[in-house]
């Protein structure tokens, strides 16, 4: 996991130490930006972002399962869409996961610390 304290940039995103090649499809790493747990994924050559903290019972996501865009909880299974934070089962429930927006600059990933 990599950590680092520091300020946001002029537009508000944070460096999180990870090049863009550090990074696999289909696999999750665990940031930490001034405390905040953060999980990256990548899907379809694209580089999501999201808590590691789960919405329903605060488990850690990064010890969840991945597959293709979706994320499931290791405690009780529930299970998020990546791409857009919103729950795929169980469909009757209202928790949304927690997602940043992304931006690579030169091959380095950086992220925008609030809702995306």
């Amino acid at each position: 996991m990599f950590t680092r304290k520091q300020k946001a940039d002029k537009e508000g995103y944070y460096w999180c130490d990870v090049h863009l090649n550090d990074l696999e499809a289909g696999e999750m790493m665990k940031v930490k930006i001034n405390g905040r747990a953060i999980v990256l994924s990548k899907f379809k050559d694209q580089i999501y972002a999201f808590d590691d903290t789960c919405p329903h019972g605060a488990a850690s996501l990064v010890k969840g399962s991945l597959f293709t865009h979706k994320i499931s909880c290791p405690d009780h299974g529930y299970c998020f869409d990546i791409r857009t934070g919103g729950i795929v089962w169980p469909e009757d429930e209202l928790y949304r996961l927690h997602r940043y927006a992304v931006k690579v600059d030169n091959g380095r990933i950086k992220l925008l610390l609030s809702d995306a």
